[in-house]
Order: structure tokens, then C-alpha cells, then sequence
């Protein structure tokens, strides 16, 4: 049986480890390629819920792109190719 006092998982938007209460669920839509093949289909996204900023950026409208400094990462390398 799974101890949920040892039970961990990582926040999605932090990328914090935490433990299972202190981590819910968001539901988001997919994006690029993947929207159009199963546009149904939906990103569970794990975000701590007592940091309001992790809820707050798990709910936001519009598809997951992942963690919000791996965007601004992937932003960043996007506009040096230019």
C-alpha cells in the first residue's frame, strides 16, 4: 500500500519537490501537434496549492507549455537564432 505521508511529487510549475497534500491538479488543454491529433486529450498539471503563484500559473488559460522558466529558456535560444 502507498504511504501518502512518504508520497512526493514534483511541482510542474516551481519544480519544487513536495509532498501529496500539498499537490493538486490542474487540467490544461495540449498545444501544437499534439492538440490537433487528440484535441480532446489534456495536460495534468501538478502545481503546489498553497503557493498562489503555482495555481494561479497552473489555471491560466490556453494550452501547458511547460514550466515558465524553460519557456523563457526556450524564448531566449529562439530569439539568439534569429
Amino acid at each position: 500500500m502507498i504511504d501518502s505521508a512518504t508520497l512526493t511529487w514534483t511541482c510542474m510549475v516551481c519544480g519544487d519537490e513536495r509532498p501529496d497534500p500539498a499537490i493538486s491538479v490542474a487540467y490544461r488543454p495540449m498545444a501544437g501537434p499534439l492538440e490537433q491529433a487528440f484535441p480532446q486529450a489534456k495536460w495534468n498539471v501538478r502545481y503546489c496549492n498553497d503557493r498562489p503563484n503555482c495555481a494561479a500559473t497552473a489555471h491560466e488559460e490556453g494550452p501547458w507549455l511547460g514550466r515558465p522558466e524553460r519557456r523563457k529558456a526556450e524564448e531566449t535560444s529562439n530569439e539568439d537564432k534569429d
